[in-house]
Formats: structure tokens, sequence, C-alpha cells
């Protein structure tokens, strides 16, 4: 059924398509929604506005045909925005977001290969944080120290592994018709080996013993023979010539008696205390040499050269005190053994102060090695020289322990005799580590404005750049 309105003459049911098509809640939609669009569209928006006003006013009062004709604009203007929007911001950020994941995939990979680098490097040549030690780096370590210890077996189990004696000090006293024959027994002798001085009295035979000129020898007469020893020049000389006294009764069918000239003290009878104190004289002579090195006291090399007096003196009162007044090792005069064991460890003391100075913890390192690998096993202290391979056994006295230890014998057990080849050993060394700290001096003039805990290492020539 067709109604009317006013004086219009249109029918009712126009007005509704009117307000169906009427954009303009479409417009204010899209200005609401869209603020950045084109002036294209701003421009059909305002073309669409204009039939809006032809709308007579009598379609107002029909409220709700135009209510529920409104919601389905919007409908369809929300929907063609979104459709424009997914067309236009939809493949940007797709594009943005693109370039981030192909890069990422990227990086990953190579940050990968770069920990997978550096965790071979870490496993091949160290650590590189606190992930600990490489395998070279463990391996290294550990082939070094066996080297080492493999040195130190070398240098004192090797010279003493075979003793035999060669050219041992030897004396016969008596009759000429007498010691001819025993004299070229002794020295064609294949189980031992001497060397033979003759003396035509029992009484010179002792002097030359306790004057240090042999270890020992055979007094005889046309009845009766007897075997003259020491066991404070040597234990060890002293046990293998009683061996031959019995050999050589057993083999005339005769006893012959065996005299100690100069025994060894009743507390020490073996000579063991004795042959314990190389170690701590050498450990005291080091300390100046560390001490310098490490820059542990405040001062330079006048100070070291002031801590390597005082602990060389102090040291060899101390070291002699004990050993003669508690332990009852030593005999003599206090004052002469004391002097003794300070010049032993000034003679390494003195030495490993200037190689220090040269070299800092390099040179300081040679020098201990030199000591305590090379010196301390070779200076016989337990044996003799002579018991030593012919070469090694000089080395050994030529070195500060070898030195040491004889002086020691002389002035501990026979007064001071035979102390002069000994004594200038120990002076030519300690002069020696003088000259050494002096020539530190001169090549490292600023040792003495570092700081007295930085540690000190030699000057290395600067590095040309370009």
């Amino acid at each position: 059924m067709t109604t009317t309105t006013g004086g219009t003459g249109e029918p009712e049911d126009a007005k509704p398509d009117a307000t169906e098509t009427d954009p303009a809640p479409e417009t204010t939609e899209v200005e609401a929604t869209e603020a950045e669009e084109t002036t294209e569209v701003e421009a059909e928006a305002s073309a669409e506005e204009e039939p809006a006003d032809d709308v007579p006013a009598a379609a107002e009062p029909d409220a709700p045909e135009t209510a529920v004709a409104e919601p389905d604009a919007p409908e369809a203007t929300v929907e063609e925005p979104s459709a424009e929007e997914s067309a236009d911001d939809v493949p940007a950020p797709a594009a943005v977001f693109a370039d981030p994941v192909e890069v990422s995939e990227s990086e990953d990979s190579d940050d990968e290969d770069d920990e997978d680098d550096e965790s071979f490097e870490e496993l091949a040549v160290g650590p590189t944080g606190p992930t600990g030690p490489g395998v070279l780096s463990v391996l290294g370590a550990v082939v070094a120290m066996v080297l080492v210890a493999s040195v130190a077996l070398l240098t004192y189990a090797w010279p003493v592994h075979d003793t035999k004696p060669h050219d041992v000090p030897f004396g016969i006293a008596g009759p000429a018709e007498i010691t001819g024959s025993v004299k070229n027994l002794f020295a064609n002798g294949s189980s031992h080996s001497f060397k033979v001085y003759t003396y035509s009295e029992e009484s010179q035979l002792r002097a030359a013993i306790q004057d240090r000129k042999v270890y020992g020898g055979l007094a005889l007469t046309q009845s009766s023979a007897s075997m003259l020893v020491a066991s404070g020049a040597s234990p060890t000389v002293a046990q293998t010539l009683n061996a031959v006294a019995q050999q050589l009764g057993a083999s005339n069918g005769i006893q012959i008696p065996v005299d100690d000239v100069v025994p060894l003290p009743d507390k020490d009878s073996r000579g063991a205390a004795f042959e314990a104190t190389g170690l701590p004289l050498l450990l005291a002579g080091l300390l100046p040499g560390l001490l310098l090195a490490w820059r542990r006291f405040a001062g330079s090399t006048s100070a070291a050269l002031a801590v390597a007096f005082v602990t060389s003196l102090a040291g060899g009162f101390a070291l002699a005190a004990i050993l003669q007044f508690w332990i009852d090792a030593y005999t003599g005069n206090y004052l002469l053994n004391a002097l003794s064991v300070a010049l032993g460890i000034a003679a390494v003391a003195f030495p490993l102060t200037g190689l220090a100075a040269i070299g800092g913890r390099i040179g300081l390192g040679i020098g201990g090695a030199l000591m305590l690998l090379v010196g301390y096993p070779l200076s016989a202290q337990a044996s003799a020289p002579e018991y030593l391979p012919s070469i090694l056994g000089d080395l050994g006295q030529a070195l500060p322990q070898g030195a040491t230890a004889t002086l020691l014998r002389s002035t501990v057990y026979f007064d001071g005799s035979g102390f002069s080849t000994p004594l200038v050993v120990l002076v030519a060394w300690t002069v020696g580590g003088l000259v050494l700290v002096g020539i530190g001096t001169l090549l490292n003039p600023n040792l003495d404005d570092l700081e007295d805990d930085e540690p000190f290492l030699p000057a290395e020539e600067p590095v040309p750049v370009g």
C-alpha cells in the first residue's frame, strides 16, 4: 500500500530508499576512522553529501525506519575501510617483519659459527674466560712438570746410582821393602781405585790424614798392620777402607785392626746431621734473590744486598749454634764454624741476587736451577768427590755447595786444615755475585723506581711500529 505525505505527492516508500542511500553516516564514519585519506576520497564524500540536503524534512519523523536503515550503512562503511586498510597496511608490516627474520637467521648462524670457533680455540690453546684451561694448556703444564721432575731425578740419582772410588788419596806407611809391594797391589786393584802416597812412618801418615791430604792409609811393620781412617773426612770412604782391611786380613790369614783418627761426634756417628745441612743453607741463599725478583720489600738492589749480607751472617751464626750446641753434630771452634756457614750462604745469595738484578725472575730461575739441580747433588756432602765421575766431582767442588761442604768438614772436624781451596772458591762466588749486582744496576737503572708490589722483569726492547 502506498501512502503520501504532505503535498509532495511522492510515495512514502521512496523515503526509505533515500535514507538507505544517504551517505551522510558513511562520510561521518570514514572521516572518524580515516584521518589520512587522500583528497580524492574527500571530494567524493563531499559530493555524496549533497543529496542529503535535498531530502525533505518530513522524512525525519519516520525515525524507526531510519534507525533500522542507519545501522546497515555503518556496517558497510566499516567493512569497506577495513578492506582498504588490510590492502594498504598489511603488506607494509609484512615487508618490515620479513627482513628481521632473515637477518636474525643469518646472525644466529654466524653466532653459532663464532661460538664453535671460540670453543675450539678455548679447547686448543687455553682459557678465554672463567671456563678453565684448555686441553693443550693442561697437557703443556703436565709435560713441563714431568720434565722438571725427570731432570731433578736424573741429576740427583745418576751421579750416585753406581758410585765407585777413583783416585782416592790413600797412604801407606812402613819400610820401603814392604810398602812397594803393597802400593802395587792398591794401584793395580780392579775393585778399588786409589791414588797411593807412601810414608816412612806411621806418624807421618797420621799427620797427612789430619791435614786432609789423604783419606786414610795402611800402617805396616815387619809383623803387623793397621788401617787408619777418618770418618770426619768421609764416612763413605771410611767404610770402604774398613772393607779393604777385612779383605786383606782374610787373604793373608791375619786380622787388621781399624783406627779412626778423626771420628764423628758420638751424637752424629753416621754424619747424617752434617749431611742434612746442605739444603737449608741453599734455601737461605735463595731468599734475597726471591725478595728482589718479587719486590716484596721496600728498597732497591742496595736493600737486596743488605738482606743478603744480613741473612748470610745471621744465618751462619744461627745454624752453626743449632748444629753445635743443640744437635751436637758440630765440633771445633764455633766462631770458625759460624763464619764458614755464613760464607757458604753468601756464595749462593749474592750471585742469585745479581742474576735477579740482571734478568729478574728469569735470571733467578736460571741461577736457582744451577744451584739446586747441579750444585747440590754434585756437592758430595754425603760421600766424597772421588766417588762421583771425575768431571762431575770436580764440577761439584767448583760450585758453592761442594765448596761449602768441604770447608765445613775442615773447620768442624779438622780444626781448619785443608780449608784454603774451598775458601777461595766461595770468596770468588761471593765477589762474582757483587759484580753481577753492579751489572744489573747498570742495565736496569730504573729498578729502584719500581713499586714494592710490582714484579720485576727485565726490560724488553721496543718493537718498531710500521
